[in-house]
């Protein structure tokens, strides 16, 4: 799945299935994926280009639903 970011506006590729973030419509679904995604990524070998990717797109989320302090507390971003 591809998810577009509204800094750049460019197209980044993503290995674990992500939703975008209009998608996500309750603060439950955005922990779950967040938990589900450092289960995956603690199984990967990930540059540090994707991490960036995957940290920009979990801070967005986790704006979305005043979830950052959490989200930084679990070092999700």
């Amino acid at each position: 799945m591809t998810y577009k970011t509204k800094s750049t506006k460019r197209r980044e590729r993503f290995n674990f299935p992500v939703k975008s973030i209009s998608q996500v419509k309750t603060k439950d679904e955005a922990r779950t994926m967040a938990i589900d995604f450092q289960n995956w990524a603690s199984e990967q070998n990930l540059s540090y280009s994707e991490i960036s990717n995957y940290q920009n797109y979990f801070e967005e989320l986790g704006k979305k639903f005043k979830l950052t302090e959490e989200f930084k507390e679990n070092a999700i971003i």
